[in-house]
């Protein structure tokens, strides 16, 4: 999977209601394997975030973060970030796979 898709994972409170915790990933290296960690500013990565499952669409969401620029009546520049969501694009291809059970066929015995 790509490193920038931080897994949410399955979490249930004792009253049985499940939530999205934000995940970490780990990578395999010759070195050893890497976790990575979200980075992004817009969900702030060192605090803990939970969801609601219900609240995720199957086809995901998109939440994107940007600088907004206005000038004003008098000449002033005014400059804030703005936020935005919308629907995600679907279950996208994420290059993950697993373990295949495949029928081999015998080997002749010499």
């Amino acid at each position: 999977m790509p490193e920038y898709w931080i897994p949410m994972v399955p979490v249930q409170t004792a009253q049985g209601a499940l939530y999205l915790r934000r995940g970490t990933m780990q990578i395999p290296t010759s070195a050893g394997p890497i976790t990575v960690t979200g980075r992004a500013l817009l969900l702030d990565p060192g605090q803990p975030f939970f969801v609601a499952d219900r609240i995720i669409p199957q086809a995901g969401r998109l939440a994107d973060r940007y600088f907004r620029r206005a000038r004003s009546y008098d000449g002033s520049t005014y400059l804030w970030m703005g936020r935005s969501s919308g629907a995600g694009r679907g279950i996208g291809w994420s290059g993950l796979r697993f373990d295949v059970v495949n029928d081999m066929k015998p080997v002749a015995a010499k």
